[in-house]
């Protein structure tokens, strides 16, 4: 029987025989065959002897076995079955049926190699993918599966086998395991980004804050069910923490710019005092060198006010005012401004915008802002005696102005940053053009927050620059308002005894800058007002209790007790409430003004103080008492 079968297979394939179950055995270490056909009965090794030792052999385990065997009969072939013979054939039997057994165990094995290869292919990506990954399995959500990057996240703990919640007893966040028994239900995904997350990362060792970036996947078995959910996460908490020094980074600069532009306010005020006390006491054998400390003095005043504004930007405190005025009014104020450069340079100005007709829902101080830094722009970037032009025109629902010159133009490079904060074209070492660069940002912001667009075009270097800005028209049409006039030092000639008698004030003015408080005196002294200058909030208490002023004018920073915390001492005082109050400070956004206004002040003044302006006020609110 054993020769017979042996010539029958050889016909076919490559066969080793062996005369009994222990020669079988070594000759299977030995070979590595494809199938082992054992007869039942052999000596030394039966056939489930055989079968044993096979399946206890991990490198032979699931080599199929074909039994052959005299025992007929339903119980005997469960037994091989159970035994853990791949098939069980009855003797006698046909060569064809033998034939076709062993072709289809080969099949068979060949089929699993290739699933096992395919599997172990998948199991390498699994555990070398990039991405942490985890296969939870059931209504408990026990681990079945962890790839090496997961293993890492968790800090290298046994959790196979182990429920979601009890592997992971340390995270707080019960919303987590909540969502993921979601889509184990629900069967629908769920995407986080910047997860934060307490792990424990390593053994013994206190929670620490992590985050990621995962997909909560429902993964349908072979009828369609959901039995298992995967969870693909990527740590990405050294970019959260980056991005968030970043932005600490960025509100201590936006911080340190408004602080600066708070600070340099300070010695700005009792220079441009002084320049207008010099005026005021007819000190004019030097007016050539006031003009160019009150110029450079207002060269300042504009760097801090720029600073200030995108400090204000950034930080989303930039607020607008906004009412329908007629965009020629703009025009006209910003020019104005503009003027004492274009004059200085000898530039050409040409504007060509209609009179009336081309009305905007803008906050004027800001959008004439906008145009003078424009016009400035152009001032600074073109040579002495150039041309320069501003126009504007219709197009559907939209102005559109130019601001075009003849200037040194733009570089490809630069175009794409222009509007960038502390951007400018490249200069000479002299920095002759000066500027911190923030004029266009703060353009851009203002147009934006305006609901416009801005932008730029040069056809290069020496060939001039364009820049265009698109606004909204307001639908309607007003009449054309009479320019407002620009805050400016023009000199002022000394004043009549008679304009000084008119209007006289009892005035308490209280700052700790004494050189603050000794010109905003003298300046008001020389108006004829009877003016009690003190340092304190304790002093001039004392004094306003004694003295009743017709009006008083505090510091918002004093020491020990601020600008508003006085206002609210002089306001509970019944014998002092007809006495007007004036806020004086170096923060200047409206949001301080109407701080002012809510502790009691009917004025607010925002340092470097203009003389003339303080002037005004003062009459003013000697008029309205």
């Amino acid at each position: 029987m054993r020769g017979y079968l042996e010539r029958l297979l050889r016909q076919r394939w490559r066969v080793t025989a062996v005369e009994n179950g222990r020669a079988a055995l070594e000759a299977a270490r030995r070979e590595r065959p494809d199938l082992v056909v054992s007869d039942v009965m052999m000596p030394e090794l039966d056939g489930f002897g055989l079968i044993a030792a096979l399946h206890g052999d991990d490198a032979l385990h699931d080599v199929p076995v074909l039994l052959l065997s005299a025992r007929a009969g339903e119980e005997a072939r469960i037994e091989g079955l159970n035994a853990g013979a791949d098939d069980y054939l009855v003797k006698p039997f046909s060569a064809r049926e033998l034939l076709t057994r062993i072709e289809s165990q080969l099949i068979r094995y060949r089929i699993r190699q290739v699933e096992r290869a395919h599997a172990e292919r998948m199991a390498e990506v699994f555990m070398q993918a990039p991405a942490a990954i985890a296969i939870l399995r059931g209504t408990t959500l026990v681990y079945e599966l962890v790839n090496e990057r997961y293993a890492d996240l968790i800090g290298r703990r046994d959790v196979q086998g182990t429920p979601f919640r009890q592997a992971l007893a340390e995270v707080p966040d019960q919303a987590l395991f909540d969502e993921l028994e979601h889509v184990l239900a629900s069967g629908e995904p769920a995407v986080g980004q910047a997860r934060r997350v307490w792990l424990q990362r390593q053994p013994g060792a206190e929670p620490e804050e992590c985050f990621f970036d995962y997909v909560h996947q429902p993964i349908r078995n072979t009828a369609g069910q959901v039995d298992r959910v995967a969870i693909v996460a990527f740590d990405v908490t050294a970019l959260v923490r980056a991005r968030s020094d970043a932005e600490v980074a960025n509100r201590a600069k936006d911080e340190f710019l408004a602080m600066l532009g708070h600070e340099l306010r300070n010695p700005l005020s009792p220079i441009l005092v002084a320049l207008e006390l010099m005026r005021l006491k007819g000190i004019g054998s030097l007016d050539r060198e006031h003009a160019v400390i009150e110029r450079q003095a207002r060269h300042l005043v504009r760097l801090v006010d720029d600073l200030l504004d995108v400090a204000r930007i950034a930080q989303g405190k930039f607020e607008l005012r906004r009412e329908r005025v007629e965009l020629a009014a703009l025009v006209t104020q910003a020019v104005e401004t503009v003027s004492p450069l274009l004059e200085e340079r000898r530039h050409r100005l040409r504007l060509d915008v209609p009179p009336a007709g081309m009305v905007v829902d803008a906050d004027a101080m800001r959008f004439v802002q906008v145009l003078s830094n424009l016009l400035t722009n152009a001032a600074k970037y073109t040579s002495d005696g150039g041309d320069i032009a501003l126009e504007a025109r219709r197009a559907g629902n939209e102005a559109v102005i130019r601001v075009t010159d003849n200037g040194i133009g733009i570089s490809r490079e630069m175009l794409p940053q222009l509007f960038d904060k502390f951007v400018q074209e490249r200069q000479a070492l002299d920095r002759s053009r000066g500027g911190l660069g923030l004029g266009l940002a703060i353009v851009k912001s203002i147009v934006m927050l305006h609901g416009g667009t801005v932008t730029a075009s040069s056809a290069g270097a020496g060939r001039g620059s364009v820049f265009e800005v698109r606004m909204p028209l307001a639908d309607a049409v007003i009449d054309l308002p009479a320019p407002l006039p620009v805050p400016g030092m023009a000199a002022i000639a000394a004043p009549a005894a008679e304009q000084l008698a008119a209007g006289r004030s009892r005035i308490m003015l209280v700052d700790d800058n004494p050189n603050v408080l000794d010109g905003l005196r003298a300046v008001l002294e020389l108006r004829g007002h009877e003016v009690y200058a003190v340092s304190d909030p304790a002093t001039a208490l004392r004094l306003a209790d004694s003295l009743a002023p017709d009006l008083a004018i505090l510091d918002i920073g004093l020491p020990g007790m601020d600008g508003y915390e006085l206002a609210a001492e002089l306001r509970s005082r019944p014998h002092l409430r007809d006495t007007r109050l004036i806020a004086l400070t170096a923060y200047g956004q409206q949001a301080d003004h109407r701080r002012a206004v809510a502790a009691g002040f009917t004025a607010h003044l925002a340092k470097p103080v203009s003389p003339r302006e303080l002037q005004a006020l003062v009459e003013q609110e000697a008029r309205v008492s």
